[in-house]
């Protein structure tokens, strides 16, 4: 997923996984939701990456540990 994004944090990841000869997957039906997030599928299955507020416009529930998880972590 992160190959089709122009995020800084998406191009670090692409650039680390080349360093260490890992695999990208193909990405299909990818859509980029400025300052939320990336959707595409991968291996016929949905893949979300991004901020709680994209995965709440999604329906998917993020509370709990998960959000507690997020709110904890450093800046």
């Amino acid at each position: 997923m992160e190959s089709r994004s122009e995020h800084p944090i998406a191009k670090a990841i692409v650039k680390y996984c080349s360093e260490q000869d890992i695999g990208l997957m193909n990405v299909e039906g990818f859509e980029h939701f400025p300052g939320l997030g990336v959707i595409g599928r991968i291996s016929g299955l949905t893949v979300a990456v991004g901020s709680t507020e994209l995965m709440y416009r999604l329906g998917i529930d993020v509370s709990g540990n998960v959000e507690k998880l997020l709110s904890s972590s450093p800046s």
